[in-house]
């Protein structure tokens, strides 16, 4: 009896929050924020997105967005789509997970769009930056990778009863322009970019990067290689002396 009160009571006060988001206002959403067909490019740094792939992209609006790198160990491995929330029903508060991130996104930046997720008053962009991103801070850094991050939007309850996606997407596109194309401009923000002699510098270390990682991998297997005659050498005197 205690077991099914518990549940009643669940339904009564977590129900609401995971009320299912309206047809309409997904229809509407995902008919402008096109998710990109899935393939091994948009979950793993050592792939290339495949550019046919991607249905559109978004640029920022407004900046600090934190972002992550994809983790290296011999090669890139899978993308960290840090989740990063704004609550458009606690006056635009935003919260993300601990930890310092990797990056902070800027006001116009454009990053691809991967995926679209409904969590009951919840949407999240799965976002990926369609070039490797060189932060102006880390030019230096060794190596470099495409960014991505999760953004979402919590709705107040009042706007998923009406079911009007009006007020959402003005929401949304105080936050991400949808586009069409990588090179878009629909914000206006001033040119930010690098000093030529920097740009070189990046250019010169994604190839060094790439350079290490296959020495890398190529050392890795010389010594595989190794191993597996020196067992052979070692079986065969194992066969001498058992005759």
């Amino acid at each position: 009896m205690r077991f099914i009160i518990m549940i009643l009571i669940g339904c009564l006060f977590y129900g609401p929050a995971m009320a299912k988001m309206p047809e309409s206002i997904i229809s509407e959403v995902e008919s402008i924020f096109k998710k990109a067909d899935d393939h091994d490019g948009l979950h793993v740094g050592s792939e290339d997105p495949d550019p046919s792939k991607w249905q559109s992209f978004v640029q920022l609006k407004q900046g600090g967005i934190p972002a992550e790198r994809a983790p290296f160990f011999i090669q890139f491995g899978e993308y960290d789509y840090r989740g990063v929330t704004v609550y458009l029903d606690k006056q635009g508060a935003r919260k993300t997970r601990r930890g310092k991130p990797y990056v902070y996104l800027k006001t116009g930046d454009v990053l691809g769009l991967v995926d679209v997720k409904w969590y009951g008053r919840k949407v999240y962009f799965k976002l990926l930056t369609p070039e490797v991103y060189i932060p102006e801070t880390r030019v230096n850094d060794k190596r470099h990778s495409r960014v991505s991050v999760m953004m979402g939007f919590q709705f107040p309850k009042e706007w998923i009863k009406k079911g009007d996606p009006t007020p959402i997407m003005d929401a949304i596109a105080k936050w991400l322009v949808p586009t069409t194309s990588p090179e878009a401009s629909n914000v206006d923000v001033p040119e930010i970019g690098l000093p030529e002699d920097s740009k070189s510098k990046i250019k010169k270390s994604v190839k060094q990067d790439a350079k290490d990682s296959q020495d890398q991998i190529n050392t890795i297997q010389e010594k595989i290689q190794k191993a597996q005659k020196d067992i052979e050498d070692a079986q065969k005197e194992l066969d001498k002396l058992s005759k």
